[in-house]
């Protein structure tokens, strides 16, 4: 499984991306709306932990974005998780 995490604060992306590979998963992680849209695009994660104030392309056009596609049909979408 591949979660990718997408948010601007660098340490909150580290300790988030350690929790998901210790219980065994594959995690990308994107400081920003677009570079989280090109790992989407590019990547196909299972899962997407977006963060409502990612700067550019924001964590709810992100999920928009996500079901809009055809092969992310299947993606687990959670917005606004540090909330």
């Amino acid at each position: 499984m591949l979660v990718l995490v997408a948010d601007e604060d660098a340490a909150l992306q580290d300790t988030t991306r350690r929790a998901v590979e210790r219980f065994g998963y594959r995690c990308v992680v994107a400081s920003n709306g677009a570079d989280a849209w090109e790992r989407i695009v590019a990547g196909r994660p299972d899962v997407v932990l977006a963060s409502l104030g990612l700067g550019g392309v924001g964590g709810l056009e992100l999920c928009q974005r996500v079901r809009e596609l055809r092969h992310q049909q299947g993606c687990y979408l959670v917005d606004g998780w540090r909330a």
